[in-house]
């Protein structure tokens, strides 16, 4: 199989998993707070992708520590605008905001790094937009809440993966990736026990 074809295959496994995201975390949010979710998450990513990939982790450069604090407090950012989003909007509507990340890539790109999209890109953005407006504008043309942080999320997560483009280029991929799963439930555990106390969730359906 050419790389290209595996690549591309992974990305799609990625997307069917992260479009499943919307939906768990939905239901999820009936059973408990939105930084317990956040915590357990990622405390569970960590410790797995630890135990099958410390080989590929270990050592870790200074500078790959502080480039994943870095991205990884970004990324709690991200989370924690989608989880509360996702709580005051529906699943439906999160994905689509939050899959717009794809469309704005090529302009941020264009504003950090000076590469100017293709005209085709601006049509699909103009397009993206009237859905925008067709699903989130109520009767009141007004946005909801959950819409707003979508969208915030949106611009941080398109943010995340430009700055990820460019480190990861020297860096140790891996290593990065697996530790930013451990700052973000580190963030998260630190700011639920003052607001929502450390209580380990005992539903089975969460």
């Amino acid at each position: 199989m050419q790389e290209n074809y595996k690549y591309n295959i992974y990305m799609f496994v990625v997307t069917i998993f992260f479009g499943m995201t919307y939906v768990l975390t939905k239901i999820c949010l009936n059973y408990t707070k939105e930084f317990h979710i956040i915590s357990f998450r990622f405390l569970i990513a960590f410790v797995v992708s630890l135990v099958f990939l410390y080989k590929k982790i270990f050592p870790i450069k200074r500078k790959v520590f502080f480039y994943s604090l870095f991205l990884g407090a970004l990324l709690f950012l991200i989370f924690v605008t989608m989880t509360i989003g996702v709580k005051y909007t529906t699943a439906t509507n999160a994905s689509f905001l939050i899959s717009l990340s794809v469309i704005l890539i090529p302009f941020f790109s264009w504003f950090l790094n000076k590469e100017r999209p293709k005209k085709s890109i601006f049509i699909v953005l103009i397009i993206s937009l009237i859905g925008i407006i067709l699903l989130t504008l109520d009767k009141n043309l007004k946005f909801h809440i959950g819409d707003i942080l979508c969208l915030i999320c949106t611009s941080l997560f398109t943010f995340h993966i430009i700055l990820t483009e460019r480190i990861v280029k020297n860096n140790n991929p891996t290593a990065l990736g697996v530790l930013q799963f451990a700052w973000v439930s580190l963030f998260s555990f630190f700011i639920q026990y003052p607001i929502e106390n450390f209580v380990i969730p005992k539903n089975k359906t969460f």
